[in-house]
């Protein structure tokens, strides 16, 4: 296979981890094989399945782009990193074996990279949609609030839309081993501590469709995600000496120390914003679930501890109260 590593013509390279999903990946190799834009590489990790994906896989075994592995593994994150150890691209991100890439995705990346070269992250739309409804699409974007502090607290990623600079990922110390569900965004939060909103470009189009569906882990496996992120956040809260009082019902699986790598500077985390939007994120939450006594019990916190009166913040005593009150 001849790698193209122009500036101009960037080589991308595309990893899919999997295991026992022949319902769904033939789906996820056609959407990349088929590609308009042809400077890529495709490496399917596979963790020993038991199912028909080996023999799916065989079918395409004469295309020089597709690469496999099949072998046992610990997981996702263990899949990624061999992935990402064997990338040649410049550009680099996976797409699950139930996701899969739109027509010309690879395109519209590279017509956003002539534009922006210098960026580290580009990133477009995913559209979400629950599996036999196909014509019901979610757009996801990529969250960026008012700082990286906030856009941390937000707890959201575009994964599948999200294309790195292969240098960035790795210097960011890869995919975390140990975590199983929030790997994405954990990747994404030590990108905003490092170089918070720099280098970030933004493409319009949709370029890849995420399914719900029973058997996926973001359904089947929730109590995952959010035990995994609340190590995160703790982890933060930990390093922004947070008073004792926000550390209620998280975790403490993890240490900053394992969590985070030793070079990572945090150079882009603030302290006071985030303490501040991890407060209003709590008080939004109680909030939309309706339990106003938590909501104010968090609004109290963010009062003495966390920034003080906002107008958003009185708005949402004063409804808080009056729900309470009159309930």
């Amino acid at each position: 296979m001849s790698l193209d590593f122009s500036i101009e013509t960037p080589f991308v390279t595309l990893v899919t981890p999997t295991y026992n999903q022949g319902r769904t990946i033939r789906q996820t190799i056609e959407s990349v094989l088929s590609q308009s834009y042809p400077h890529f590489e495709y490496w399917v990790i596979d963790g020993a399945s038991t199912d028909d994906t080996l023999q799916i896989l065989s079918d395409y075994r004469s295309d020089p782009r597709l690469h496999v592995i099949s072998e046992p593994d610990r997981g996702q994150s263990d899949a990624l990193e061999k992935g990402l150890k064997r990338s040649h691209g410049l550009l680099w991100n996976w797409i699950n074996s139930d996701d899969y890439l739109l027509p010309d995705a690879l395109l519209s990346l590279h017509e956003t990279y002539q534009r922006f070269p210098e960026a580290r992250i580009f990133s477009g739309i995913t559209e979400e949609f629950e599996e036999g409804q196909p014509e019901k699409l979610n757009p996801i974007r990529l969250q960026l609030r008012s700082d990286p502090s906030h856009s941390i607290a937000v707890g959201v990623f575009c994964q599948p839309s999200t294309f790195w600079k292969t240098e960035t990922v790795r210097a960011l110390g890869g995919i975390h081993p140990a975590l199983h569900y929030v790997m994405d965004w954990h990747l994404w939060v030590r990108y905003l501590c490092e170089y918070g909103h720099e280098g970030i470009a933004l493409i319009p189009q949709a370029l890849a469709r995420f399914r719900k569906h029973p058997q996926s882990k973001s359904i089947s496996q929730g109590s995952g995600f959010h035990a995994e992120a609340a190590t995160i956040y703790r982890a933060l809260l930990e390093r922004a000496r947070a008073p004792e009082t926000f550390y209620s019902e998280l975790p403490s699986a993890f240490s900053k120390e394992s969590i985070f790598p030793s070079a990572l500077t945090f150079r882009c985390f603030s302290a006071k914003s985030f303490l501040k939007a991890y407060a209003d994120k709590k008080i939004r939450i109680f909030h939309k679930r309706g339990d106003h006594r938590a909501a104010l019990h968090w609004l109290w916190i963010s009062l003495r501890k966390a920034g003080g009166l906002t107008l958003w913040r009185l708005k949402i005593l004063i409804r808080s109260l009056w729900r309470k009150l009159f309930s």
